[in-house]
């Protein structure tokens, strides 16, 4: 059973790109083989839409069968409960 309050960890794809994501005061920089900056107001702005996205591609596919065993239904759960509550958090 997870534990409440755990994050969720999500590895990156060894097939795509894992830029790094570095936060310094009101910036971001994104390093790939370029390095990137935005304002942290853009980048959220950019993020909340994506995942706003992602999000609805879920909603309006059928629904997902809740995997087996347990472990695995549990981990579903959470993912689900983690992208919510940070989704709705409130940076400022």
């Amino acid at each position: 059973m997870l534990k409440p309050g755990c994050n969720v960890v999500c590895m990156g794809c060894n097939q795509g790109r894992n830029p790094e994501v570095i936060h310094r005061h009101n910036k971001i920089l994104v390093r790939t083989e370029q390095e990137q900056s935005v304002s942290f107001q853009d980048w959220k702005e950019s993020v909340f839409a994506f995942a706003d996205e992602v999000r609805g591609f879920y909603d309006e596919s059928s629904p997902e069968v809740v995997p087996d065993p347990e472990a695995l239904r549990e981990g579903w759960t959470a993912f689900w409960q983690e992208w919510r509550s940070r989704r709705e958090a409130t940076y400022s």
